[in-house]
């Protein structure tokens, strides 16, 4: 697919679904096989689903079993053309590690292969394995999961839904995967139909660039380089060029593939790159997570104009022992759009666990900082800021209980309004505008 703490305990975690797996090597001692409900239309077992979450993240229980309830009615109407095997169905499992550690100890005792820190689906299994990127308090208390990992564990739940469909299996690997990732969308399916492309991801814009106005049924344009996203994008959309062709069992082969005909995406963000991320444009409140040692950082979808000033609420997770973020401003171009070429001038907020500030040009001077590294705790937080920015004339003043910071935008190059880039290493970050 896609692209510590001591292991003893998360090993022992794993074990209950081990025992779910050794279980179903005989249909007979499935506890839940003469309980499932029946479709009146078809007279075929509706799938069931075994969830199994970490504790702690047991409230996000009721919003998975509601969207893979919405999945599995959905996608007998959008993928009618691949009839479903008669007999009762596969009796399937997702599994959800805690972090990416949870995972390598699930995958090394259940003897699986593959990357263990990326959602990844067992067909033979009947399992789909879809990790957290960390155990952290900030995603815990979320009372819903990020949307970036929502989207993955839709395409794992795609995946499974495909399982008992022979003629859909039979495709390509591309397809395969572009089918699933078109079932990221909020609603997919809803009609009996999948979103077009520009709808069902607001990210969808950055890996769009990749994109040939052509591309061979073998994708062989693509770099292995480049970020996995770039790939499944573009199945996806030689999925939807596919779809506009005949109502065959084979669309891969009979509706050609093309990618000139795609609209490029309707942008909610201007980029996010790397996973994870959570956001509620409304409240403007947005949460990044990375994995173990990696960075995220996302484009915001707001700026700061002439004599406007903003507060942000800036905070930090624990569950590594040294994670960074902050606010990466940039200038505007001739259009108005964000100027955030190499070269171009920037203004940097750095921010770390003990509440330690830094704002610098990112060409210019440099400020002194400390992240204040600590234990390792996923069960706290860092200690929170609040941010204050202001615009007067062509001066942004920051402020922050006795820290402040002015920066003369002419003189740095920096046209107005400015763009602001949320940005975290190795940790989880949240930010809420006030």
């Amino acid at each position: 697919r896609r692209g510590g703490r001591g292991g003893r305990r998360k090993v022992h975690a794993v074990l209950p679904i081990l025992a779910l797996l050794t279980a179903c090597a005989n249909p007979n001692t499935d506890p839940l096989q003469d309980s499932l409900p029946i479709d009146e239309g078809s007279l075929q077992p509706t799938p069931v689903l075994e969830l199994v979450l970490p504790p702690r993240y047991e409230a996000w229980r009721p919003e998975l079993e509601r969207e893979w309830q919405r999945m599995a009615q959905a996608f007998d109407g959008v993928a009618a053309r691949w009839p479903r095997e008669q007999g009762p169905p596969r009796y399937l499992r997702l599994l959800v590690p805690e972090d990416a550690q949870a995972a390598q100890a699930f995958y090394a005792t259940a003897q699986l292969v593959g990357q263990p820190e990326v959602p990844r689906t067992f067909p033979s299994l009947g399992l789909a394995v879809v990790p957290l990127p960390r155990d952290d308090r900030l995603l815990a208390r979320l009372p819903s999961p990020p949307q970036t990992w929502l989207h993955g564990f839709r395409h794992e739940c795609a995946h499974l839904l495909s399982l008992d469909r022979p003629a859909l299996r039979e495709a390509p690997r591309w397809f395969q995967e572009g089918f699933a990732e078109l079932w990221c969308a909020d609603d997919a399916g809803a009609h009996g139909t999948l979103h077009p492309l520009p709808d069902v991801w607001p990210r969808w814009g950055t890996y769009a660039l990749y994109w040939p106005a052509q591309a061979d049924p073998e994708f062989t344009w693509l770099d292995p380089s480049l970020p996995s996203e770039v790939a499944y994008s573009a199945f996806a959309a030689g999925v939807v060029s596919c779809l506009t062709g005949p109502a065959g069992q084979r669309p891969w082969e009979e509706g050609g593939l093309k990618m000139s005909g795609v609209d490029r995406p309707r942008l909610a963000f201007h980029g996010l790159r790397g996973r994870h991320a959570g956001w509620n444009p409304a409240r403007t409140d947005f949460l990044l997570a990375t994995l173990p040692g990696q960075q995220v950082d996302l484009d915001l979808p707001h700026t700061l104009a002439p004599e406007e000033a903003r507060t942000y609420t800036l905070e930090l997770g624990r569950s590594s022992a040294k994670p960074e973020a902050g606010l990466v401003w940039f200038g505007s171009d001739a259009h108005g759009a964000a100027e955030t070429g190499v070269g171009a001038p920037r203004i940097r907020i750095r921010f770390g666990l003990g509440g330690g500030l830094a704002a610098y040009a990112e060409a210019g001077e440099r400020a002194r900082y400390q992240a204040y590294e600590s234990p390792n705790d996923r069960n706290r937080l860092g200690r929170q800021r609040v941010l204050d920015l202001k615009i007067e004339g062509e001066t942004l003043d920051i402020r922050s209980e006795d820290f402040q910071r002015s920066f003369d935008l002419a003189q740095l190059g920096l046209r107005l309004p400015l763009h602001p880039r949320m940005v975290v290493v190795d940790g989880a970050f949240r930010l809420q505008k006030r």
